[in-house]
């Protein structure tokens, strides 16, 4: 069966120009899990239903999180909230870390809590514009250092405390940056830019992002580059 699961448009909500949906993610729910396991155990029942997240982002720019319990999508909870100033490119989940990573025409990176009580507006724990990165900056053109487009995300590498995440740009640029938690506080988290470096020249934009055995491997728009597994592992000691 289709379900379909509909966005109303909304000002308040930081709608600006359309629900037009162009990237999707999911995630476990473990809270949601944990406390309808909990619930049935006190009614002596053994069956326990899961639940995920399915996340959306958009043309206007926000955020929209579900709560699909026992894979029923009628009366799916729904919370959102402004995420971009414009388009959201790409939505991935980082699951050792319990947060979602949201990237836009914005230049933002943005990283949001998962299985947490506040509201989702308050659930943006870091963020980094990458225009404010001087020396991406200075290795852009003049012409395209105002407006540097994140198009697509991948996670490349991941640990408990640790994610380490591939992002495309419009101007032919792969970056690469750190997303990590507090030592001292599992919900304060941090993004650090750690490399940036062109695919290819000419300013080609950036469609796709993946990882297979260290390999990255970039679909743009004059075909595909294969980054050797030497650069994530230097990252990473």
């Amino acid at each position: 069966h289709a379900h379909k699961l509909m966005i109303d448009s909304s000002v308040e909500m930081g709608s600006t120009l359309s629900s037009d949906i162009l990237c999707l993610a999911t995630s476990p729910s473990y809270q949601s899990t944990l406390q309808q396991h909990q619930s049935r155990e006190k009614e002596g029942k053994h069956q326990v239903h899961h639940s995920y997240y399915l996340l959306a982002g958009g043309v206007d720019g926000r955020i929209h999180q579900w709560t699909i319990c026992n894979n029923s999508f009628h009366d799916a909870e729904i919370v959102c909230a402004p995420g971009h100033d414009g388009r959201v490119n790409a939505l991935l989940v980082c699951n050792d870390l319990r947060a979602a990573v949201s990237i836009g025409n914005d230049g933002f990176v943005k990283c949001w809590k998962l299985d947490c009580k506040e509201s989702f507006m308050e659930r943006s724990v870091c963020s980094v514009n990458v225009h404010d990165d001087e020396y991406i900056v200075q290795e852009t053109s003049s012409d395209e250092a105002s407006t540097i487009k994140l198009t697509c995300s991948c996670v490349l590498d991941e640990k408990q405390d640790l994610a380490i995440i591939g992002i495309g740009t419009a101007c032919g640029k792969v970056l690469l940056a750190e997303i990590s938690k507090d030592d001292d506080d599992d919900a304060t988290m941090s993004i650090t830019l750690l490399y940036e470096r062109t695919a290819v020249e000419g300013g080609c934009n950036i469609h796709s992002i993946a990882s297979q055995n260290n390999n990255i491997i970039i679909g743009h728009s004059k075909g595909i580059a294969i980054w050797e597994p030497g650069l994530l592992t230097s990252i990473n000691t």
